[in-house]
């Protein structure tokens, strides 16, 4: 056997042996990638399995809470609701640099607006004092009916006067200040004339406080710097050096031409 001959066998040879080579290496990247495949598979399912958790938890944690407190689906809805849209918005103010003290102070003053209105209407005293005025000034209606006559006229008076003074130092107009407070006085006159449950009481409470917070710490906006907003998201510092090479650039330009000239 020649040397030629050799040579080539041994090439021949390695070349079988780099091609076994590559396809065990096939083989076995095809066996990692099925096995792979399968664990991206089951590691999809279970997080999705897991996010399904956390919304069915989201979702049944505030309606088992209304039932289970306070007697109704209805109440966990809406509590979860206004939970809801206070955080968005405080989330959007605290992105605005709104200051977190202020942030805090409206919760607080909030929830004492809701501790106060749990108190009130858990007692029912709005329901006691509409009935003892009716009992002395409108002996001869039905007594059901007292609290809540009563309850409409006194609330739509008071919010109507108090809704006069404050469109006429607002500018918003003292006849549309009169008509819109008569309209919310009417509104809330009948719903203090209800006779509310301990617990009914607290339930409205929470709202209210839930529903006031938001409402609160929007007032920030009032002033708010919109464009101290916008200077937030310009580069200006890279900005400002970039004009400052500009006018180096130009500068030494102008002088090398002055020198050549």
């Amino acid at each position: 056997m020649g040397l030629r001959e050799q040579a080539g066998r041994v090439l021949a040879a390695g070349r079988r042996l780099a091609e076994a080579h590559v396809v065990l290496a096939k083989a076995e990247l095809g066996a990692i990638v099925t096995d792979a495949t399968g664990v991206a598979a089951r590691a999809a399912v279970a997080v999705a399995a897991l996010l399904y958790v956390a919304i069915l938890l989201s979702i049944a944690t505030p309606l088992f809470l209304g039932e289970w407190i306070f007697g109704s689906l209805g109440w966990g809805i809406l509590h979860a609701v206004l939970l809801s849209i206070a955080l968005a918005v405080a989330l959007v103010l605290d992105a605005l640099r709104v200051s977190r003290r202020y942030l805090g102070g409206t919760f607080l003053l909030a929830a004492a607006l809701g501790v106060v209105v749990a108190i009130v209407l858990g007692f029912a005293w709005p329901n006691a004092a509409w009935a003892a005025v009716g009992d002395a000034a409108l002996p001869g209606v039905d007594p059901g009916v007292r609290p809540l006559l009563v309850g409409i006229a006194g609330g739509a008076l008071a919010l109507a006067l108090l809704g006069l003074v404050v469109g006429a130092r607002l500018g918003g107009g003292a006849v549309g200040g009169l008509a819109g407070g008569a309209l919310l006085g009417v509104l809330v006159g009948a719903g203090s004339a209800i006779s509310f449950d301990l617990r009914v009481g607290v339930a409205v409470g929470i709202a209210v406080g839930l529903a006031a917070w938001p409402i609160l710490a929007a007032l920030a906006l009032r002033g708010y710097d919109w464009e101290a907003l916008k200077e937030r998201f310009i580069p200006r510092a890279s900005i400002d050096a970039a004009l400052q090479t500009k006018a180096f650039v130009e500068t030494r330009l102008r002088r090398g031409k002055e020198d050549e000239a």
